[in-house]
């Protein structure tokens, strides 16, 4: 997915009514961009604003991880859990990226790379 080059294309969700929980049970998966079990994605140009979970999560399972993923100059804004979640994947490059301003529920980092499934083979921590 490309947005326009030089950025102007948001993805802006909902994050207020989410915390709202007349609205809304709590859940911390409503991601604004999620990559799972995928390969050959190419994200750029592109702000995530305003999520009710991480504002990309790139992910799969244990024998299908997500593979040769690219994000290139996005920007995520107000994520609830994590600018950018990797959890299962292989051949993920991170450039010319931010991921500010992140709060709601734990971890609530800029970056967050877990390793639990054992298969996240060359990530590098900054």
């Amino acid at each position: 997915m490309r947005g326009a080059e030089g950025g102007g294309v948001r993805l802006v969700m909902r994050k207020a009514d989410y915390l709202d929980e007349s609205m809304y049970g709590w859940a911390a998966g409503r991601h604004g961009f999620l990559i799972k079990k995928c390969a050959d994605v190419k994200v750029s140009d592109l702000e995530i604003a305003d999520t009710g979970g991480d504002g990309v999560y790139v992910g799969g399972e244990l024998h299908a991880p997500s593979t040769n993923i690219e994000l290139l100059r996005v920007v995520t804004l107000s994520a609830y859990r994590n600018g950018l979640s990797i959890t299962s994947a292989r051949d993920v490059v991170v450039s010319d990226c931010r991921f500010l301003n992140t709060s709601g529920t734990a971890p609530q980092a800029g970056v967050g790379k877990s390793d639990f499934l054992g298969i996240c083979h060359g990530l590098a921590d900054p």
